[in-house]
């Protein structure tokens, strides 16, 4: 028996370290051991039984495992647990005194009760006995975990794991923001600018991007008093428009933006970027003087506009531009560009020599402010210059100093000239007198209208007098009612009158006042070419007999200053064929005769007559049957007279022989 004790012992002690290594565990450890336990009976004496009893109730003792721990903290179902946790189980537990805590295994998941891939296991860890920190970065924000741990003795045997717990992380806010647009330092921004920032981003999976914030301030910097302040605005995420009305041009911004998740939770800031927005042009200015359709406008009038006026706080009036055309809307071709100027901004004077008389123009102005940028040009606005009168005439014929002109002279002018495009010659105004300068009370003083010879006049022997020196002048006025100035006076002299063949010794009478027979007085419905007659020529000399006669048409009754008709014949009736009355127009006329002698008659009565509406259907002006009979007797009695004349002539001589 002494010799088997050694076997037997290291029978037991054999068995008992390859529990100890851990080769059998759980239930087939427990048979392993029974079935041992009931050999080693059987093969050993009574008394050897008795010798090792003790040993072997110590051996079966070591092969238990520890008792389950329990799990601490965090607590089952805690909610917003740190990311990186402290988990605690409770203190080691051995089956029999003696056993020690040997080492402790953590493991985490997030699916509950499959550890087949843990987020987190320890392994056998010797030093985090009871209570283990995850690092950073194991556990994920808003997460819920579940997690387990385990006891080893120091028999190497391990305890059942603990009962399964869960806690939820705390949720972790998104990533900061970036600005993206506009780009940092970007100008010439629009006044509503769209605001733009990089994706969101969180470190939570599963979180999503509920709401932004934008913030647009002046002050870099400084969000105490924003220009713009979105609010939480679930809908503008990565993208805002600021409000037309908040930005001013030509002024830098800075601006910032965050994002929240979900959960509520808002990130940081984003790093502040600025913009500078562009510059808004001027107010269109108002073009004030001339007034809209004003006339009489001065050849270089002066331009006047409203006050600067700009949507930008602090810009200020740099320059002003000025167009004046002659056809209203287009100025691609102006008369005239003012150059840009930089003084007197409101008001300018267009240049002498550029804008016509009487002329319709148009106009517009527009402003600059000191950024460079230019205002819309005003409304346009038009003005009618005032119209300019003709150039002053020259008398032409006869030149001055002319003698020996007569009995009736032809009085010529130079050609019609007018600084106005356009203007016409519409009528010429003669005047002759006796007195150089002296133009207050002339011998003759007539004006043609249109339709007459504007740059001649007849002056008759009758307006005349003999071996007279006279002095003349003449001026024009255009289809504007404008006249120029006088002509330089000229002069001429008539001829001496011939001696009186005989002489007349007795002073000479004018002859009778004539007498206007047709048309009667206050006829109606006659002819725009017209035959005046008048009564038979008349005079208290014997002898004396008819030079001329003189007929004057006016539309004023009782004025015959400016004549419709003055014209010199040498008859009783007058056909007016050339000079085309108007008609539906009362006319006024006149007649008196000149003897042989030079003599006036004072003017018939004045006598009047209507003109038809239309003329009549082959109205030719012609002399009627009356007329050739009553012109049949005047040149009867006329040949009468003249053998009159010729006997007395005849007798006289034949007297002076005897």
């Amino acid at each position: 028996m002494g010799e088997e004790q050694p076997l037997r012992r290291k029978s037991v002690t054999s068995g008992a370290a390859f529990l100890r290594r851990g080769g059998i565990v759980g239930g087939i450890a427990s048979v392993t051991l029974v079935l041992l336990l009931a050999s080693l009976l059987a093969s050993t004496p009574a008394a050897d039984l008795a010798i090792h009893g003790g040993r072997a109730e110590a051996f079966v003792a070591q092969c238990q495992p520890p008792n389950q721990p329990t799990n601490l903290s965090p607590a089952d179902g805690e909610q917003g647990v740190s990311l990186t946790p402290t988990l605690e189980c409770s203190a080691f537990s051995p089956a029999y005194a003696g056993d020690t805590h040997a080492a402790s295994q953590w493991r985490v998941t997030t699916t509950p009760g499959d550890y087949g891939c843990p987020v987190f296991d320890s392994g056998p860890d010797t030093i985090r006995l009871l209570q283990l920190t995850l690092d950073t970065g194991i556990l994920g924000g808003n997460t819920t975990y579940y997690w387990q741990v385990r006891h080893r003795g120091s028999g190497d045997l391990w305890s059942d794991w603990s009962q399964e717990t869960s806690f939820t992380t705390q949720n972790r806010p998104p990533y900061q923001p970036s600005c993206v647009c506009p780009e940092n330092g970007a100008t010439g921004v629009a006044l509503s600018p769209t605001l733009q920032s990089s994706a969101f981003s969180d470190p939570d999976a599963g979180d999503s991007h509920a709401a932004s914030q934008w913030q647009v301030t002046v002050t870099s910097g400084d969000y105490g008093n924003p220009i713009f302040d979105s609010g939480v605005d679930s809908f503008s995420l990565r993208q805002v428009t600021v409000p037309a009305g908040r930005l001013s041009g030509n002024t830098t911004y800075y601006w910032h933006v965050r994002h929240q998740d979900n959960h509520g939770l808002w990130s940081a800031w984003s790093q502040e970027f600025s913009f500078t927005v562009q510059n808004r042009p001027p107010d269109r200015p108002i073009a004030i003087s001339p007034e809209d359709g004003a006339s009489g406008i001065a050849l270089n009038p002066t331009l006047c506009s409203s006050a600067f006026s700009d949507p930008d706080v602090g810009d200020t009036h740099a320059a002003t531009q000025w167009q004046v055309t002659a056809t209203p809307g287009d100025y691609a071709d102006p008369v005239w560009l003012s150059l840009e100027v930089t003084s007197a901004l409101t008001q300018i004077t267009v240049p002498g020599g550029l804008l016509n008389g009487n002329t319709a123009y148009c106009w517009r102005v527009r402003y600059q402010d000191n950024q460079g940028d230019w205002s819309e040009w005003s409304e346009e606005s038009r003005f009618t210059t005032l119209n300019r009168p003709p150039d002053q005439p020259a008398a032409v014929s006869p030149a001055s100093g002319a003698t020996d002109i007569g009995p009736s002279v032809i009085l010529e002018s130079s050609a019609f000239s007018d600084p106005d495009v356009g203007d016409m010659h519409a009528a010429s105004q003669w005047q002759v007198t006796t007195n150089a300068g002296d133009y207050g009370n002339p011998i003759f003083d007539n004006a043609h209208e249109t339709g007459s010879s504007l740059t001649s006049i007849v002056v008759t022997a009758c307006s005349l007098s003999p071996g007279t020196t006279y002095y003349w002048r003449v001026r024009y006025r255009d289809n504007h009612g404008a006249w120029s100035d006088w002509s330089q006076e000229s002069s001429f002299s008539t001829q001496s009158a011939p001696p009186d063949t005989p002489p007349v010794s007795t002073e000479n009478h004018p002859p009778d006042r004539p007498v206007c027979i047709a048309p009667e007085n206050g006829a109606r419905n006659v002819s725009t070419a017209p035959t005046l007659e008048s009564s038979a020529f008349h005079d208290l000399d014997a002898g004396d007999s008819q030079a001329a006669s003189q007929w004057q048409i006016t539309t004023i009754s009782g004025d015959y200053r400016q004549p419709v008709v003055d014209r010199l014949e040498s008859l009783n009736s007058a056909i007016f064929a050339d000079e085309r009355l108007s008609p539906g127009t009362t006319y006024f006329w006149r007649v008196r005769y000149q003897d042989n002698h030079g003599a006036w008659s004072e003017w018939s009565e004045e006598s009047s007559f209507t003109t038809a509406a239309q003329p009549a259907a082959g109205d030719t002006g012609g002399i009627n049957r009356a007329s050739w009979l009553y012109l049949a007797a005047v040149v009867a009695v006329a040949v009468l007279a003249v053998a009159a004349v010729l006997w007395r002539n005849a007798r006289a001589t034949a007297m002076a022989t005897r």
